[in-house]
């Protein structure tokens, strides 16, 4: 028997913005606590996942918005990314803290976090030039708990 890629319920889990707003929008109809968290993930370390498995506990839904190549790129410099968008993708929603997983090409998280609306989101944005990091000055209009968790901890702070 063969198995294609697509038939894995990990890559089932990678949605497009569209499409996951509309998951959100019911999630939240029903209840469930939801939180955004990014990243660019090019080389998975064990700070990502305590990361995300720290992120996992302040609600019932995780999304993650994985940086697309040409964002990471920008981050990253050069050579970068090692590996493709929809790898990195497929690799963080195969993690049991993660419910879905979808690719952003913006500079900022920003546009997501508006398009979906979460509980809960990353209290530091990256701005392009990497030089600033800020609080968005409209995060508290679209979540109701920003959060900060140290990458290589995984402690939870929230405000």
């Amino acid at each position: 028997m063969t198995i294609e890629p697509d038939s894995f319920s990990a890559t089932a889990r990678i949605l497009e913005r569209c499409d996951l707003a509309a998951v959100v929008k019911t999630a939240k109809r029903e209840g469930s606590r939801i939180v955004l968290a990014n990243g660019c993930f090019d080389l998975l370390h064990v700070g990502h996942i305590r990361y995300l498995e720290a992120a996992k506990t302040l609600g019932d839904l995780l999304i993650v918005g994985v940086n697309s190549d040409e964002q990471t790129r920008r981050l990253k410099g050069d050579g970068r990314p090692l590996v493709s968008q929809d790898q990195r993708a497929q690799i963080i929603s195969a993690l049991e803290a993660v419910d879905f997983v979808t690719i952003f090409d913006e500079p900022t998280v920003e546009q997501l976090l508006l398009a979906l609306k979460p509980d809960v989101g990353p209290s530091k944005i990256i701005r392009r030039d990497r030089k600033t990091f800020y609080r968005s000055n409209t995060s508290q209009d679209f979540f109701s708990e920003l959060f900060h968790l140290s990458f290589h901890t995984a402690s939870v702070a929230t405000g």
